[in-house]
């Protein structure tokens, strides 16, 4: 049986950060919404690996306040046509719906969530729903976004055989990794 993938996918402080760029300045767009105009700071290749991800079959997910205008910020990063993660208008608890999109993700696949808000409790609290293996939580700095590493970790583990995974949190200045193997998961850190 496949397992599938979910990547849950917040913009602002993800994609959109002001120093996206990693080799060089990050690209400049702009998405607009009735009554305003949002400068937009990302990476191409960021974009890249988003659209490769779709095209090998993970389920790529906005998970953001950005769900309100979809389309916009799509058209403003060149995104391909991602779903929402929930539906959101005014009166959405939009960090209560990202916590419950996570949780129903974890039920029913593997799990990548990007998000520069998450706290270690928050993510505490996803990897006992995780029915196939532990999740792939990043938490970027928010001025930088997703930077080269957290690409090629995300790309390893959404491309890893379904028996084999390895789980990432990533915090303000803290990088720690496990590796799943079975049912031991061994903490090592990052440099």
């Amino acid at each position: 049986m496949t397992v599938h993938t979910t990547w849950l996918l917040d913009i602002d402080g993800v994609v959109n950060a002001s120093r996206a760029g990693w080799s060089r300045a990050p690209e400049v767009s702009h998405a607009f919404i009735p009554g305003r105009s949002f400068r937009m700071r990302y990476e191409p290749q960021l974009i890249k690996l988003i659209n490769d991800m779709v095209g090998i079959g993970v389920n790529v997910m906005l998970c953001s306040t950005w769900c309100m205008y979809p389309v916009n910020i799509r058209q403003a990063l060149g995104l391909p046509d991602l779903p929402n993660a929930f539906e959101a208008g005014p009166s959405t608890d939009v960090w209560q719906a990202k916590i419950d999109a996570a949780h129903q993700s974890a039920d029913v696949g593997r799990l990548v969530w990007t998000d520069d808000d998450l706290t270690a409790d928050v993510a505490a609290s996803v990897h006992p729903v995780c029915k196939y293996g532990p999740p792939l939580i990043i938490r970027p700095r928010s001025s930088m976004g997703l930077r080269p590493d957290d690409a090629r970790i995300i790309e390893a583990y959404c491309r890893a055989p379904d028996d084999e995974s390895m789980a990432l949190e990533l915090g303000q200045g803290q990088r720690v990794r496990s590796q799943s193997f079975g049912d031991q998961a061994r903490p090592a850190r990052l440099t």
